[in-house]
């Protein structure tokens, strides 16, 4: 999944917009210079570039029947992107997820009428969070792949602490992955909200040396989020 983080800027994504869309999670307005490429239609546009090939030597005919561009099909409840800003002088990269969930338990566990469930539910999942960390990476490491280091823990609030009917939690942490002495130093950040009565979050990761510089941008992307149930 981290492969099409570190690919760099190689797909210009459609212009004229100042808004990115997601549809289960809704549309917020794009900084200067940013840019979210769709990996599906990424991958898609790809495929249409380099049709397959027959090989009439060594397949049958019926195996070689295969459109020249094989579609490229992701669930409609997930969508990957990588994520450009440009100042002209530099490139800022990073991967984003954006997810909804299948069952209504998730956005019931997040969401209440009640302020006071709300605040109970969140410490709840912020305790069980720092309890299992590190029994996850006991695990991890038994597994002789690699081993992981949290440097920082931001553990879930509400983005807009003053109100707003969309409410929003985050998240953030920095780890550091070492994969018997290769290092990479990650930093990620999570949304989350509910979209008629589910779950929907969005993930954004990159090195954790751009982390501060995706922190920032995407509380700006995120506090400009509107969705509209009926336009989707």
């Amino acid at each position: 999944m981290l492969c099409f983080l570190f690919v760099g800027p190689v797909y210009a994504a459609a212009a004229g917009t100042n808004e990115w869309d997601i549809p289960f999670l809704g549309t917020m307005a794009k900084p200067d210079g940013f840019v979210a490429v769709d990996i599906e239609q990424w991958a898609k546009d790809l495929t249409a570039l380099y049709p397959a090939k027959k090989d009439k030597k060594t397949q049958p005919a019926a195996a070689v029947k295969v459109p020249a561009n094989s579609p490229v099909k992701m669930p409609t409840d997930l969508k990957l992107y990588q994520l450009q800003v440009s100042d002209g002088k530099v490139y800022h990269i990073a991967g984003a997820v954006a997810l909804r969930d299948d069952t209504m338990d998730g956005a019931n566990y997040f969401f209440s009428a009640f302020k006071t469930v709300q605040a109970q539910r969140i410490e709840e999942i912020n305790r069980n969070i720092t309890a299992n960390i590190r029994s996850i990476q006991d695990a991890v490491a038994k597994t002789n792949l690699f081993t992981f280091q949290i440097l920082d823990l931001s553990l879930f609030s509400r983005l807009n602490p003053n109100g707003g009917n969309d409410a929003i939690y985050t998240a953030s942490g920095r780890v550091i992955v070492n994969m018997n002495g290769l290092i990479m130093p990650m930093h990620g950040k999570v949304y989350v909200a509910k979209r008629d009565g589910r779950l929907a979050a969005l993930l954004i990761f990159t090195y954790d040396s751009d982390g501060k510089f995706w922190d920032t941008t995407a509380d700006r992307l995120m506090t400009s989020l509107k969705y509209n149930k009926k336009d989707r």
